[in-house]
């Protein structure tokens, strides 16, 4: 079977390891017309968090430079943000990353498609900040979702989809990288098929999808009702946010950390909570969870 010519290529993405990983060997290996990244301040405190790039990279723009690729600046949600994208009339669009929701004039133009990549297994966990909530309801089974995008947010039919599990001790960084270059990979096989034209597409079940919003303050508390397994996965992964977590202990009294050390699965305490060799060792359901010595709160 021939293969039809090599498609104008436009890749849009953020700052970080999700989009620098999933797009690293994209730009290593494939004819790229350009990269647009946002030209503005982001609109979510997360957004703009000064993450480091996957070692031994540059973050996305770095990269695109390095290969000689044009950057191109988008600035601000509105559609006449997007006009620097019309000098590159691409053929087929590849999103990781992204913090607006893209005009349908964008997304609708590109003859071949326009495709996200999302690090969940859609349709579950849809919107702007799926690891967090994967990691706050003690997912296991994560993954990303190569999918076309559509009007509704993350509800486009899929393409490729693939798992990976969310280990414990994980940070989100690391999964940020993983799951990139799991989606970089996703995009490759993409391009492949597009060029060969077998890519299909499957509609996403409805009944089992699930949206979350932006976090608050509230979302980064944890009861010890939970098991500890899930309470130190959790807070391991989100440690780099920065954000101090609530922890709530079975006599109601409530801690405050920034990290957690550990935990034992099946250790009883016979107490709620107890400071041991300047830990403070929390009984968790089941297990205990082990943080630095923190201040009671209540």
């Amino acid at each position: 079977m021939s293969l039809a010519p090599a498609p104008r290529v436009l890749l849009l993405g953020t700052r970080g390891r999700f989009s620098a990983a999933a797009f690293a060997d994209l730009l290593r290996t494939t004819p790229v017309s350009a990269v647009a990244v946002p030209g503005r301040p982001l609109p979510h405190p997360q957004w703009n968090l000064p993450v480091s790039p996957p070692d031994g990279d540059a973050d996305l723009a770095g990269l695109a430079q390095a290969a000689d690729v044009p950057v191109l600046h988008v600035d601000g949600p509105e559609a006449n943000g997007y006009a620097p994208l019309a000098e590159v009339d691409a053929e087929l669009i590849f999103i990781a990353c992204w913090p607006w929701r893209l005009p349908a004039s964008v997304y609708s133009s590109p003859r071949l498609g326009c495709l996200n990549l999302h690090p969940s297994l859609l349709p579950a966990y849809r919107g702007p900040d799926p690891l967090f909530w994967q990691f706050h309801d003690g997912v296991e089974a994560g993954g990303v979702t190569l999918h076309q995008v559509a009007e509704h947010l993350d509800a486009g039919p899929v393409a490729l989809q693939t798992e990976f599990p969310l280990r414990g001790g994980l940070t989100e960084q690391e999964a940020s990288q993983a799951l990139g270059a799991l989606g970089g990979q996703l995009a490759l096989e993409a391009l492949a098929r597009v060029q060969r034209n077998d890519l299909s597409l499957r509609p996403q079940e409805e009944d089992n999808a699930s949206a979350f919003g932006w976090p608050s303050a509230e979302d980064f508390r944890f009861s010890a009702r939970r098991s500890a397994r899930r309470g130190y996965n959790f807070i391991r992964a989100m440690a780099e946010r920065g954000q101090a977590f609530e922890i709530t202990a079975l006599d109601g009294r409530c801690f405050r950390t920034r990290d957690a050390m550990g935990y034992d699965a099946d250790a009883e305490l016979g107490d709620p909570w107890r400071i041991q060799h300047g830990e403070l060792w929390l009984q968790c359901t089941p297990g205990v969870l082990r943080i630095p010595a923190p201040r009671v709160l209540s």
